[in-house]
């Protein structure tokens, strides 16, 4: 296989030959291979060649005029260059409406005309600049005007000239695959591959790190940070050039304390890297993009201390989701406990920017500063298959046993999500025999828990908790004998009882609630109500609870507000009613004695403007929702009929 030496060596040959070769040179490679990166190395050293070194992208270039221009900018003295740029000159010259001659400026189109030798060989002067020229052009895949009039500029240069031009390309995204064949044999000598040569690069973007305790300990960590290069199988060494400038920056930010962590240290590379290249950059080109928002789980939306990114799937048959390919990629099957919380990691790939005090503060949180000693007993259990009891931890495993019974017979787990973790060890433990009694005295003593402590303790976001799919687990995990029978007989008990819970909460504190919503969070009110943009559920989407509302209430309340969200309420609920017409059946008796508490209101006013501002609040309420329901009743008559 060529050598990245090997084809600076030819290059070097070819620039500096003596006699013109007649032929460009092509190196080739995908986006990220490290080709301009490459080219660049030998531009800069003053030891490579003696010819003047040109470098131009044709990316943004709209037409060969432009690409002209660029040349002859580029091959002038800094004197020159400034000179002629405040005058236009070359913009002109290659726009057609200026020509120079040896004795002045001509403007206009008829003296261009007549002028035409003297242009020419004006033109002839400028290229002169060129002649002994390395000139280097960048991004030939991204020429935006036709290959033959590219190929007629640098032709003369190549044919006529004494210049030697290289050609830097990702061929595989050329657009005209067939005109660039044939611009390709009439004008490229030499094509090379450019082969990746990954520790050259590394090591070089690493020097790249300005702050000396951070370039040293990611230079110390390159096999950790090559090894998650192989497996991320992109072969992109511009990514992993930005990858290990916000790496210095983000090792840079931590405590000098911190330094000294191994663990980490290696636990913030492994994260970083993972979350940087394929939820900030996504070099995958898929069709469902991964965003930093996605690292958090659905399931723990709305916790901002989550420490987990997870993406669990029981179904082998069905593709893989985008997230759980990184997870197989990766190889981290039971997730990431992460050194900061994914709202922190989410703000950092999301802005660039770490906020010391917060990354710090957190740090002390992680798995390998605060050690698994910070964990609650029932984690460390959930764990027994990694225990190694040759080191005398029985003893420690039998406190956290005695200690996970305790909290459970005093009733200390509150969590739905965490005693359903609770349950899944002691019922690990029960068939092993490990926990004295047989299981179904153990279901029972379950079944009384969720009867005496979670239902009694439920709140409306800890039963959405528990009405959501289980399949995942929590917190990063899995539960424990999820698929066994036993199991799913305790889940399907406590979603039984929450369901019963939700309904009598709704025909007495949800009027609460949702009142006390309308009164201090406005938008939340409509969120849980109709489709808009606010991020709360649409808890009451298609769910009839507004009648349960004292009219009296909610009428005071309404009012209450300012004048501009008093006109809209009605307009913003309009919808409501059009996605479902029937929450009507039991909504619209309800709105008819709002109204009629509003016609009390208005006839009591002694206020002439409030009294009309009332009046049209019950115009705006019928034409928006009662005539939907009077249009509702009539349906409802005709299909009964």
């Amino acid at each position: 296989m060529t050598t990245r030496s090997a084809v600076r060596k030819f290059i070097a040959r070819w620039a500096n030959s003596t006699t013109n070769p007649h032929f460009a040179v092509l190196i080739e490679g995908r986006w990220g291979s490290g080709k301009t990166y490459f080219v660049n190395e030998f531009l800069e050293d003053e030891e490579f060649t003696k010819r003047k070194r040109i470098y131009i992208s044709l990316f943004g270039l709209g037409s060969a005029s432009d690409f002209e221009r660029e040349l002859y900018y580029a091959s002038l003295s800094k004197a020159r260059k400034l000179l002629h740029q405040g005058a236009g000159m070359a913009a002109s010259v290659f726009s057609g409406t200026i020509s120079v001659g040896l004795g002045g400026w001509f403007s206009g189109g008829a003296d261009l005309s007549s002028l035409a030798e003297k242009t020419a060989a004006q033109l002839d002067k400028v290229y002169d600049t060129l002649d002994n020229s390395l000139i280097v052009v960048d991004d030939l895949e991204r020429c935006s005007f036709p290959l033959s009039e590219f190929l007629g500029v640098i032709n003369r240069r190549i044919e006529h000239g004494n210049s030697r031009v290289l050609l830097i390309a990702n061929t595989s995204k050329v657009s005209d695959i067939d005109k660039f064949h044939e611009f390709r044999e009439k004008v490229i000598g030499q094509a090379f591959q450019l082969p990746i040569e990954i520790q050259i690069a590394a090591r070089a973007f690493v020097a790249e790190v300005q702050c000396p305790p951070a370039r040293e300990i990611v230079n110390q960590k390159l096999g950790l940070i090559l090894e998650l290069y192989n497996l991320s199988g992109f072969q992109n060494l511009r990514a992993l050039r930005n990858f290990i400038w916000h790496l210095g920056f983000l090792i840079e930010a931590m405590k000098k304390e911190y330094l000294a962590n191994n663990q980490l240290i290696e636990d913030t590379i492994h994260q970083a890297f993972i979350f940087f290249m394929e939820f900030k950059l996504d070099l995958n080109e898929g069709e469902n993009p991964l965003k930093p928002a996605d690292l958090q789980s659905d399931l723990l939306k709305g916790d901002d201390g989550a420490r987990h990114f997870f993406e669990f799937s029981f179904n082998d048959d069905e593709p893989p989701t985008p997230k759980r390919r990184v997870v197989l990629k990766y190889k981290i099957n039971n997730g990431i406990s992460t050194v900061v919380t994914i709202k922190q990691w989410v703000s950092i790939l999301t802005t660039g920017i770490i906020d010391e005090k917060w990354f710090n503060d957190e740090l002390e949180g992680a798995d390998a500063v605060a050690g698994i000693a910070a964990w609650p007993s029932w984690k460390r259990l959930w764990h027994f298959h990694s225990w190694d009891f040759s080191d005398g931890s029985v003893v420690d495993f039998s406190n956290d046993l005695t200690d996970m019974i305790s909290n459970f017979n005093a009733g200390t787990y509150r969590d739905p999500n965490i005693w359903l973790h609770v349950v899944g060890v002691i019922q690990m433990f029960v068939h092993n025999g490990l926990i004295a009694g047989s299981s179904s005295n153990w279901a029972s003593q379950f079944k009384d828990y969720i009867d005496r402590i979670l239902i009694p303790s439920l709140t409306l976001e800890t039963y959405e908790k528990v009405n959501a799919p289980h399949d995942t687990g929590f917190d990063g995990l899995g539960y424990i004998g999820y698929g066994d029978g036993d199991f799913k007989e305790i889940i399907t008990y406590l979603v039984d009882g929450s369901k019963k819970w939700y309904k009598d909460w709704k025909t007495g504190p949800v009027a609460d609630h949702l009142l006390d919503d309308l009164k201090n969070r406005y938008y939340e009110f409509l969120g849980q109500l109709t489709i808009n943009n606010s991020s709360v559920r649409q808890r009451y989407l298609r769910e009839a609870v507004l009648h349960v509302l004292p009219v009296v209430g909610f009428v005071d309340t309404w009012l209450s507000l300012g004048r501009e969200y008093e006109r809209g309420l009605a307009a913003n609920l309009e919808e409501r009613y059009q996605q479902e017409t029937s929450l009507l059946d039991l909504e619209g008796p309800w709105w008819s004695d709002v109204d009629a508490e509003l016609g009390t209101r208005v006839a009591a006013e002694t206020v002439a403007p409030r009294a009309v501002q009332l009046s049209l609040l019950r115009s705006n309420l019928k034409s928006k929702i009662l005539d939907q329901w009077d249009n509702r009743k009539a349906e409802v008559t005709k299909e009964s009929e």
